[in-house]
């Protein structure tokens, strides 16, 4: 009996567990991605173009929100804020802020250029790697497009 009692405790411990994780993010995706995106041409995309990126995501045991910086292939760098939703989707913004100085908290500044995305995380089988193959963005400049990343 006391056997069982014990098990039946571990068990509901687990539980508990998994549904404190489940509450603050439970989708774990911190880690360096490299990634492409495309413009979809349109009369407010001024000069539509293709071109890779990687993003750093930072995310604190393993919670709802994350922070990171993208970087272009210029070597630019912007700052993406995000919160990880059910089924690893992720909703966030990426700013370029080029007024202000390199390391300073983002902020929307005349000039800023503020892209929203969304994307779901998912594992690849055959890498084992998490990726993002279905990501949709908008930009303030008038762009909107498809992106793609994948862990490094």
């Amino acid at each position: 009996m006391k056997y069982y009692l014990s098990t039946l405790v571990c068990f509901a411990l687990m539980l508990s567990s998994s549904m404190v994780n489940a509450e603050i993010g439970g989708c774990c995706i911190a880690g360096t991605y490299n990634g492409e995106h495309s413009d979809t041409p349109s009369k407010t995309c001024k000069e539509p173009k293709t071109e890779k990126f990687t993003m750093v995501i930072k995310q604190k045991a393993c919670r709802k929100t994350v922070t990171g910086e993208v970087t272009d292939s210029r070597g630019d760098i912007s700052y993406m804020t995000g919160e990880v939703a059910r089924g690893c989707v992720i909703n966030g913004s990426i700013t370029n802020s080029p007024l202000r100085p390199l390391g300073t908290t983002p902020r929307i500044t005349p000039g800023s250029d503020v892209t929203t995305f969304k994307g779901t995380v998912v594992k690849d089988r055959a890498t084992m790697k998490l990726q993002v193959t279905d990501g949709a963005y908008i930009s303030s400049e008038g762009c909107s497009g498809t992106f793609r990343m994948k862990q490094r």
